[in-house]
């Protein structure tokens, strides 16, 4: 989801594909000219446009939602440059963390990796001291930022050390850009977070979903927007735009398979990987060492160029046409379901069930469980991406049955949870919908007459 039109920067002749990117300096991100096919630039790409460089793991704040708490031995000024000859082709390089300012060298960092565009995440808690250092060295600072006070010194850290390292950034003339951690709990402070990057004539502000890593583990499942929640801030945050007129671009990154592994990650040590992976260990998949190999040679066995090229150019909605009358009506519609004349004629089973439901999650399964719905799921392996990616790939029939007997199963009890919640179902101690769908579809998937279904399905009932 993007919100964009900010003005174009020409960047050097001959140094993106076919002279088709440009960098767009006051937005702070990459775009294609005009026409351009994402798809042939990233196939004839010989390097990424961008990485992320962590030259610490340290930080001196403890975000709920942190996904790198890993910690590991910072690269040496020698070990960061090898990985900068290394990184040759690369257009931008993230000098990230960690938090990048903790390092006492790090003006020698960005002196040596001034070939690059840098950007440089940071929780600007260091600003003060280095702002005057950086002038003139750094395409942008990205400062994270969850909103008021209360809400930063909440989910982040010291909201009074963020804003003076921020007025330290404008007093010197750095380019700001915002991002911000999207919560279930934090929803209500974006408007306050994005009327700040206005008046701090922040580039962009970037709205982030949290994964399920480092101290995102511990996040209680409530604090999890879904995708229709995500679109549905997002466009009210676009309608606020229009509004009050505020400048900033505004951007958010939610976690479908367009975005898996769009990020090259090269961490302290030199090992590369392309991140989040939604199966991967620790949501990486390893490529090599940019340490001891070209990233060339590393983007060659990148297998997310496009998701890649797709997130930097910022295009996804740019290029995107307008949905089909069909599908504009349907969101329409669910976006004015709570004023419908006819009550419970669209009901969203993440949202409008909590005066049936005992339990505070509203993932589905949660939900089922506590409404007395059996919906045992035997045909998992690993994870759905693996599944598709092992379908698709290697033509695997049974694995394809897998895959629609769950999405079957997943309509089907949520249909019901939606009765239930309307009003118009209700069923007494458990209900086996593996039991309903043998009977229902019996003769349409062998996978249902399987020895591990059947006992699912007549054990259960």
């Amino acid at each position: 989801m993007t919100l964009l039109g900010m003005p174009e920067v020409r960047a050097a002749e001959g140094s993106q594909p076919g002279g088709m990117v440009t960098f767009a300096g006051t937005a702070h991100h990459f775009t294609a000219a005009g026409g351009a096919d994402v798809e042939g630039l990233a196939a004839v790409a010989t390097a990424p446009l961008s990485v992320i460089l962590q030259v610490t793991k340290r930080c001196n704040f403890d975000c709920n939602f942190c996904s790198e708490t890993l910690q590991l031995p910072d690269p040496t000024l020698v070990e960061l440059d090898e990985i900068r000859a290394n990184l040759a082709g690369v257009r931008r390089v993230f000098l990230s963390g960690g938090e990048p300012l903790l390092r006492r060298d790090f003006i020698d960092i960005v002196d040596m990796y001034s070939e690059f565009i840098v950007g440089v995440p940071t929780n600007a808690t260091r600003g003060v001291r280095l702002a005057k250092q950086l002038a003139g060295k750094v395409a942008f600072v990205n400062v994270g930022l969850e909103g008021p006070r209360s809400t930063t010194n909440r989910v982040r850290g010291d909201y009074d050390q963020v804003l003076a390292g921020i007025y330290a950034f404008l007093e010197y003339g750095l380019p700001l850009s915002l991002s911000s951690v999207v919560l279930r709990s934090t929803l209500h402070a974006l408007p306050f977070t994005y009327q700040l990057a206005d008046a701090f004539s922040a580039g962009k502000l970037k709205l982030i979903l949290p994964l399920r890593k480092g101290n995102g583990l511990e996040l209680a499942d409530h604090e999890f927007i879904g995708l229709d929640e995500a679109e549905q801030t997002f466009a009210e945050l676009s309608r606020l735009r229009a509004v009050h007129d505020w400048r900033p671009a505004l951007r958010m990154t939610a976690w479908t398979a367009q975005t898996e592994g769009h990020m090259i990650l090269v961490e302290p040590t030199g090992h590369t990987s392309a991140w989040p992976v939604y199966d991967g260990p620790d949501l990486l998949l390893p490529l090599g060492n940019v340490r001891t190999e070209p990233i060339g040679e590393i983007w060659a066995r990148y297998p997310y160029k496009v998701n890649q090229f797709t997130s930097d150019l910022a295009t996804l909605a740019n290029a995107a046409q307008a949905p089909p009358p069909s599908v504009a009506a349907a969101r329409a519609a669910w976006l004015g379901r709570h004023h419908d004349a006819e009550p419970h004629r669209i009901v969203d089973t993440r949202y409008d069930t909590g005066h049936v439901l005992g339990c505070a999650s509203r993932r589905l399964v949660d939900v089922c469980t506590d409404l007395g719905l059996d919906v045992t799921q035997p045909e998992l392996r690993g994870s759905m991406t693996a599944m598709h990616r092992a379908w698709l790939e290697h033509g695997d029939c049974e694995l394809r049955e897998r895959i629609s007997v769950l999405n079957l199963r997943h309509s089907l009890s949520a249909a019901l949870v939606a009765l239930r919640a309307g009003g118009q179902g209700r069923w007494t101690g458990t209900l086996n919908v593996n039991r309903l769908l043998a009977d229902g579809l019996a003769g349409r998937f062998n996978w249902l007459h399987s020895p591990t279904f059947q006992q699912l399905a007549g054990a259960r009932r």
